[in-house]
């Protein structure tokens, strides 16, 4: 089910993540949490008298009330929690662009195959302007083949600068992506402890109404006889409510300290996601630029060449 719930989560998405901010849930759940615990500590710290009994049905009638706020503030932490995760796949997953890792993999591709070609073309215009400064002064050619090599070269330069952007480009988006991913990997450790806490709650909280009204029945027979007995189950009754609540309170604070962990990992990813999106935009086109003046390059060698060859010895 909850893979379902994040599958349909992934989807629905827009192509920008909201910033995961769950301090609203978690103060709820912490206050409401206290005011459970606090309620049944309180009626089972009330005398055992027959004209305290109200009050300490009051009480333990708070600490319910609370107690579900607790469950709906774990219920919305949780949704929240989820909603993240399903951003946080999404953003690896491309949503519907190709993905960071696809991303990086095409960028560095299209850049070593420039860099190949760089490399290639470099050495033949080293090879041909060898060629030409060989030519005797005298021949009219050799001015007219080395400014063509000259601004061969200046391609050659300007390819070289697109490359080196996009090899840095690839670098930090290769690094980016490792971040995301490691990110991811941690927050996913902190929402399984979150979910289960969370859980806790929400079922600490169904437990808890069973239990208050055997205490709250129990508290009804103080002052009937027989007295002794009645105020001893009285007194048993009622400090179910309150381990129950304890119990409650701890897994509200597990919860809310899980979710501090998986703010603090949503945010690296976040950062991570920065990263990468600001060195993709730095390197975006880079290599189809690269080729552009590597063909210049290699349309300019080429005539060069042909030049050479067919002059007479």
């Amino acid at each position: 089910m909850k893979k379902l719930l994040l599958a349909l989560l992934v989807v629905a998405l827009p192509a920008l993540a909201a910033k995961y901010d769950p301090d609203q849930d978690r103060t709820a759940l912490r206050q409401a949490a206290i005011s459970a615990n606090d309620a049944a500590a309180r009626a089972a710290a009330v005398p055992l008298v027959p004209e305290r009994s109200a009050e300490i049905s009051a009480d333990l009638d708070q600490s319910v009330v609370q107690a579900d706020l607790a469950s709906n503030a774990a219920k919305s932490l949780e949704t929240g929690a989820f909603k993240r995760a399903a951003e946080m796949a999404s953003e690896l997953a491309g949503h519907g662009a190709p993905a960071p890792a696809a991303a990086t993999k095409d960028l560095g591709g299209a850049a070593a195959a420039q860099r190949e070609r760089w490399k290639s073309l470099s050495k033949d215009h080293d090879d041909l302007l060898g060629r030409v400064n060989a030519l005797p002064d005298s021949n009219a050619d050799k001015a007219r083949l080395k400014s063509a090599l000259s601004n061969s070269a200046a391609s050659l330069a300007a390819a070289d600068a697109s490359l080196t952007r996009a090899e840095a480009g690839a670098a930090a988006m290769t690094t980016a992506v490792s971040e995301m991913e490691l990110a991811q990997k941690r927050a996913q450790a902190s929402n399984a402890e979150l979910t289960a806490a969370d859980s806790e709650v929400v079922r600490l909280d169904g437990a808890l109404p069973p239990p208050v009204n055997e205490a709250k029945a129990a508290t009804g027979l103080l002052g009937q006889e027989p007295q002794g007995p009645n105020r001893t189950r009285a007194g048993q009754k009622i400090s179910v409510p309150r381990d129950i609540t304890g119990q409650l309170f701890s897994a509200a604070d597990r919860a809310s300290n899980r979710a501090d962990d998986y703010r603090s990992r949503s945010a690296a990813f976040e950062r991570a996601q920065a990263a990468f999106d600001s060195a993709k935009n730095e390197a975006a086109g880079t290599p189809d630029v690269a080729k552009k003046a590597l063909d210049d390059a290699s349309s300019t060698q080429d005539d060069v060449r042909a030049r050479l060859d067919h002059l007479k010895p």
